[in-house]
């Protein structure tokens, strides 16, 4: 081996030591380095503001008119007259229809001949009644004679009475034949016609009655207004159960309505509470049938809060969010949650004035982590030493 060859060996030898030495070094800086480097995730957080929103959500709705009754002629016969323009105002004990009322002129004509026969009949057996009377008082007559003149009377008495049951029946009969309206509202299409042989279970026509109007509504047992408008007494309040009606085409109807019945459970079937709203309908704006939106004119939610909706995240207990503690440490709660709004998602319970919820980063944190939050919108607080974060107030 020769002296060249040597050298760079040693060469060689002398560089290893100090390739380690200088990578030590190097990962030594690079540690410090990261350790100089390493910051704790930022996250943006709100402050919950508890506060009573009014409650705007509109429902689904019916309209209903307030009493509505088919129209029958209590009596069979022929009609000979309709009374009235079908789909017009009738008020109450107007004529509608006319049954021929010859042949109740007839029967009632009957009636009273019966009654007055009855009539002549009980008065003779009471003038035999007193006549034997006497004489059983004198001994003239037997006790069979007295009694049977007594049976005579009171058999007389009672077909007397019979008669004029009759006669009544016959007089209402009479008057069954003209058809009138039980009540004042609209009238629907006639069903039968003039010359039409009718009975009892024939059905003439409808009225129903427009002015109040019924409107019918299912408040859901997990609507924000459920358990605000059934807590104790919450319903009976003045004010609480005022309405707002939307049409069709949105427009809000022009006067306000009340809640006037709920029914006292739960619909299993539906989960939902059927309501009844009544309003004013003077004008016949509101038809039967017509399928509107209810809107509640004056209620106030318990406090709760308005949050993003990617703040909330489903777990298998439910629905949570990430809040930061006192210690700017990630804090997971428990919440209720109302419907979506377009302001947010909204929180009607979990949520306490002041608490920090965090709205960004949700996917890197887990329960425990320290963070540095800052205001949505605002540059971060910046972190201590002991890795909390600082408020510029507090790094003062």
């Amino acid at each position: 081996m020769n002296v060249s060859m040597k050298t760079h060996r040693l060469g060689v030898y002398v560089a290893i030591p100090f390739l380690a030495v200088a990578l030590a070094a190097c990962g030594k800086e690079t540690k410090q380095a990261s350790g100089v480097q390493q910051r704790l995730p930022e996250v943006e957080v709100v402050e919950i503001h508890l506060q009573n929103l009014p409650w705007k959500e509109t429902y689904p709705a019916r309209v209903e008119g307030v009493r509505s009754a088919e129209i029958r002629s209590r009596v069979g016969g022929i009609i000979v007259k309709r009374s009235y323009v079908e789909g017009s105002f009738v008020k109450e004990g107007d004529e509608l229809f006319k049954i021929d009322p010859v042949p109740f002129e007839i029967a009632l004509e009957k009636a009273q001949a019966d009654h007055a026969s009855a009539l002549a009949r009980e008065k003779q057996a009471g003038a035999d009644f007193a006549r034997i009377d006497k004489l059983f008082a004198s001994g003239s007559v037997s006790d069979k004679q007295h009694d049977d003149a007594v049976a005579a009377y009171d058999l007389a008495k009672a077909a007397t009475m019979a008669a004029h049951a009759a006669l009544r029946q016959a007089e209402v009969n009479l008057g069954y034949t003209s058809v009138s309206a039980p009540f004042s509202g609209v009238t629907g299409k006639e069903t039968m016609t003039e010359g039409n042989l009718v009975s009892s279970a024939d059905i003439l026509t409808v009225v129903t009655q427009l002015d109040p109007i019924y409107v019918l509504f299912s408040l859901p047992e997990g609507d924000p207004a459920f358990r605000q408008l059934f807590a104790k007494g919450s319903r009976h309040k003045e004010g609480s159960t005022a309405m707002t009606l939307f049409t069709r085409s949105g427009s809000a109807y022009g006067r306000p309505g009340q809640v006037n019945f709920a029914e006292t459970g739960v619909d299993p079937q539906t989960g939902s509470v059927r309501m009844r709203a009544e309003f004013p309908n003077n004008l016949g704006e509101l038809l039967p049938g017509q399928v509107v939106r209810l809107a509640f004119a004056d209620l106030k939610l318990e406090p709760c809060a308005v949050i993003p909706a990617d703040a909330v995240i489903m777990s298998p207990m439910g629905a949570i969010v990430y809040t930061v503690d006192a210690e700017n440490k990630v804090a997971p709660r428990p919440v209720q949650l109302g419907p979506v709004l377009k302001e947010g998602q909204l929180v009607t319970g979990g949520l306490a004035e002041g608490d920090r919820v965090i709205i960004t980063s949700l996917i890197r944190l887990k329960p425990g982590d320290a963070v540095v939050p800052r205001s949505a919108g605002r540059a971060a607080a910046a972190p201590s030493s002991n890795g909390t974060a600082e408020t510029p107030a507090a790094s003062k």
